[in-house]
């Protein structure tokens, strides 16, 4: 839980203190946690969670997108954005929404691919918790309340992509936003709770801008 710094009315006088560290402690305000991300702020969770970095020679810029070699892969912010995470599910039904048991490693973002769906779909992923509190020393950190009722799954084989029928015995895992709204309602209370909302969410009206801005600048989207 996150304490309030302040209060609700204090809030209504003075609004967001952009400025203010709320790392520093005493709690948050409404914003705090998005209020140095883009905006809209899903696009820049969705972009900014890795890059390729020269750690060596800072001061040279990219040329074409890469930095000058050697060049690590680093994390920007894995407390906010992860990047990797372990599938917490334990339950039969969860683990068939999933795809996967508990503690296999995936990608935190799985199924959401492109900007668009994340700001459209955000709400879907899951929270990071320690399963374990009762034991200093030992955390058992994974992903928990993942809509997986929202996403679908295919194992691809190489061979479709390679032309080389001897590699389908190796497949890639692709996780993709169902399209389908009969086959997300017979998934369970959830599917069809789901499934009500985005049909209530299609006919709501979106205003969209004049100017016409074009896409964010884009990072590397390469899921590893």
């Amino acid at each position: 839980m996150i304490s309030h710094y302040k209060n609700e009315d204090y809030y209504y006088l003075h609004g967001l203190t952009p400025s203010r560290d709320e790392c520093e402690g005493g709690g948050c305000e409404p914003g705090d946690l998005t209020k140095r991300m883009a905006c809209p702020w899903q696009a820049d969770f969705f972009q900014c969670t890795f890059q390729y970095i020269n750690f060596t020679d800072p001061t040279i810029n990219k040329v074409n997108s890469r930095p000058k070699p050697p060049t690590y892969y680093s994390y920007w912010w894995p407390p906010q954005s992860p990047w990797d995470v372990l599938i917490g599910d334990l339950t039969e039904e969860a683990q068939a929404e999933a795809h996967n048991p508990a503690g296999t490693q995936v990608n935190y973002q799985r199924g959401v691919n492109s900007f668009v769906q994340m700001v459209e779909n955000w709400f879907s992923l899951g929270f990071i918790r320690d399963q374990n509190p009762g034991q200093k020393g030992y955390p058992y950190i994974v992903e928990t309340e993942r809509d997986n009722v929202l996403f679908s799954f295919r194992d691809v084989p190489v061979g479709e992509i390679s032309g080389n029928p001897e590699d389908d015995a190796t497949t890639i895992p692709v996780y993709f936003i169902e399209q389908n709204r009969a086959l997300i309602r017979r998934r369970g209370r959830r599917g069809r709770r789901l499934a009500d909302y985005l049909d209530q969410r299609n006919f709501k009206p979106i205003r969209i801008s004049a100017a016409g801005l074009g896409f964010p600048r884009s990072g590397s989207r390469n899921r590893r």
